[in-house]
């Protein structure tokens, strides 16, 4: 568990979700600029057994160019994420 973080209900639920699962689907947000108004912000999902793979696999196929110094940040899906809805 990572310190200095709090998960939110979401982020536990992917957490136990994908714990057990070889590929995962990752939520992968590129960001670059001011961290209140960042001049470039894109998010995209991957399927990859990693997040360092689910970055990778993001910048390869990429097809609008991020600048130089964009950060890349990968988290689990969530269920929100992946459009999931709670039933009655």
């Amino acid at each position: 568990m990572e310190q200095g973080r709090f998960l939110f209900q979401d982020d536990i639920d992917a957490r136990s979700y994908w714990q057990d699962k070889e590929f995962k689907k990752w939520v992968v947000e590129v960001r670059a600029g001011p961290a209140k108004r960042p001049t470039f912000a894109r998010t995209y999902y991957a399927r990859a057994r990693t997040a360092e793979l689910a970055i990778s696999a993001v910048k390869t196929q990429a097809l609008d160019r991020a600048p130089r110094s964009a950060d890349w940040r990968a988290r689990l899906a969530g269920p929100r994420d992946l459009g999931c809805v709670p039933t009655p």
